[in-house]
């Protein structure tokens, strides 16, 4: 069952809280946006929500700033196991020209990296209707941050064929808002354009400091003259604390031993190729406990499906010593992906 409810506007009486803009579009004295918006918050009269298994209200409000005076503000909270959220104005909004993009900032209330069971992360889209006056939605953000954020979308080409001469905007669906306490989101500056893809023109930039690895590409960097870093093929290994040391490399058996001697103690990492990972090789600080394996879990993943894969199987195909390093080579499998993975190792 759907419910509404007329935009909630503060009463005079209560004190205006006004937030800060974000510190980086007040230092670069940023004060337009890079649209104009179609929608910008600043008169919010007649504009409604409606609910499915939700309560919710929206208002404008200074509570948070990015652009010109106000954005909008919905506080809303679940009733029910599959809540939606239907954000609409008066009437559907015209567009009068072909448009491709959607930008709206939006501000959120969690951050992904450290999930609140009590604050789910929200779904938000805009609905538009094409000339015909049939309804679709573009899908905006998947809300996981706690701050100003430019949610960008391109339209699909089916939807962008759609609205080849217009449409409308009628309004945002907010869904999975399972809270059961209230919480807030709030919308800045709506737009609708078509994107613009000018020729990227670069001028030959140095020749980068090193070689690359085998099969790296230099990108642009086809100079004249190079670039002054890094300073040695091993980047960002910095110079070792004690001045006088020295290493050597030997093998036991099928195992490697990379070993570090200086007035510091002695070092050594012992490589024994079994399982093809990183995890095959271990370090110990003699005198100083046993060996740990600091690269447990590391190694190569397979492309396929729907993200990375690691390997379920590796087949050796030979590990060999070249002067001071040891280069062991693998074929790896994760489903129906296989690949030939070669790891050189160096002290």
């Amino acid at each position: 069952m759907w419910t509404g409810f007329l935009v909630m506007l503060a009463a005079a009486e209560e004190p205006e809280m006004v937030g800060e803009r974000p510190y980086e579009m007040v230092w670069a004295n940023r004060t337009q946006d890079d649209h104009p918006p179609l929608v910008d918050f600043e008169d919010l009269a007649g504009w409604k929500v409606e609910t499915q298994q939700a309560e919710a209200r929206f208002e404008r409000t200074r509570e948070q700033q990015i652009w010109d005076r106000y954005v909008g503000k919905l506080t809303y909270r679940a009733t029910g196991t599959n809540p939606e959220v239907r954000i609409l104005p008066p009437q559907p909004i015209p567009i009068t020209a072909p448009f491709d993009a959607v930008t709206c900032w939006i501000y959120g209330n969690n951050w992904g990296y450290a999930p609140d069971p009590s604050t789910p992360p929200v779904s938000v889209a805009a609905l538009f209707e094409d000339a015909q006056g049939e309804e679709f939605s573009v899908p905006l953000a998947y809300v996981n941050w706690e701050e100003w954020f430019l949610c960008h979308r391109r339209l699909t080409p089916e939807q962008i064929q759609r609205v080849a001469s217009g449409g409308a905007f009628r309004g945002f669906v907010v869904t999975n808002g399972r809270n059961r306490e209230d919480r807030a989101l709030f919308f800045d500056n709506l737009a609708v354009f078509v994107e613009q893809f000018p020729p990227l023109q670069f001028e030959p930039r140095p020749e980068r400091g090193i070689p690359m690895f085998p099969g790296q590409t230099v990108g642009t960097n086809t100079g004249p003259g190079r670039l002054p870093f890094p300073t040695r093929p091993e980047t960002i290994l910095p110079p070792n604390e004690i001045p006088d040391f020295q290493t050597h490399l030997q093998q036991e058996g099928n195992a490697f031993l990379f070993t570090y001697q200086g007035a510091d103690g002695t070092l050594i990492y012992r490589l024994e190729p079994t399982s093809g990972t990183l995890g095959d090789f271990t370090a110990q600080w003699l005198g100083r406990g046993g060996p740990i394996r600091p690269a447990v879990g590391g190694g190569v993943y397979l492309a396929g499906g729907n993200r990375p894969q690691p390997p379920e199987r590796a087949e050796p195909l030979g590990t060999v010593r070249q002067g001071e390093t040891v280069v062991s080579k693998w074929r790896v499998h994760a489903g129906e992906v296989a690949a030939e993975v070669t790891y050189t190792y160096r002290l």
